[in-house]
């Protein structure tokens, strides 16, 4: 067996697919060497992360990340407010690629946005540090919007970060759902935002013996029509 093979089968034993070891292969052709990729996985458990092949298979470039500077970004995070920075990074790996200058400028934009709280909303969805300003600024700018059926945009966005990360039509699309029932606000909104939405059409159909499926639609049609003047 050729050392390129001993180290591809290392490899696999510990979890990691072809996909994974083929991105490696791109920037290191033998391969990573056993000694090495144990060592990285051992420092990792030793930080606290439970699942350090999961984490490396998520971004695969942790494997060439030394660890000074994984430390550093754990530290960095700290410093900034942010109580678990390693449960953090097990959310989403890719932070510690992240430089902190790109950190800071999104903690400071949220800020300057209207939003009290920017590191609370990023621990609760570490996905933000990811999204551009541009998409942030949209779901802001459509929230506006809604200011006059009664909901705040911002503070349902900081009450439930996860939504900055939804489209702006899957937001118009439960926005009529919703606020087309009598009894719609901005905690069904939310609790229905990451369900399937023709499930959500479908169960409120079958759950309400007082709304006929056509009532429903003319309900819908009707408020679709009064949203569309104001958007």
């Amino acid at each position: 067996m050729s050392e390129y093979q001993k180290r591809y089968q290392h490899l696999k034993s510990l979890g990691f697919g072809d996909d994974t070891i083929a991105q490696w292969r791109k920037q290191t052709p033998k391969l990573f060497t056993e000694d090495f990729v144990d060592a990285k996985i051992k420092g990792l458990k030793k930080r606290g992360f439970k699942n350090p092949v999961k984490m490396i298979v998520s971004s695969p470039a942790i494997l060439g990340y030394k660890f000074e500077n994984i430390d550093a970004k754990i530290k960095g995070l700290e410093e900034r407010g942010f109580e678990n920075p390693v449960k953090m990074i097990v959310s989403l790996p890719a932070i510690l690629g992240y430089a902190f200058e790109n950190i800071d400028a999104k903690i400071k934009g949220l800020e300057e946005r209207g939003f009290e709280n920017p590191v609370k909303m990023i621990v609760s969805s570490p996905a933000i540090l990811g999204y551009a300003f541009e998409n942030i600024d949209a779901k802001i700018s459509y929230g506006r919007k809604l200011e006059r059926f009664g909901v705040n945009g911002i503070a349902m966005a900081e009450a439930f970060p996860p939504l900055l990360g939804y489209s702006i039509k899957r937001l118009r699309f439960f926005v009529r759902i919703v606020f087309s029932l009598t009894d719609g606000d901005e905690t069904m909104f939310i609790s229905l935002m990451s369900q399937e939405p023709l499930a959500v059409v479908a169960g409120k159909l079958v759950s309400d013996d007082s709304v006929t499926k056509k009532e429903f639609r003319k309900n819908i049609r009707g408020r679709k029509g009064k949203l569309s003047e104001n958007m």
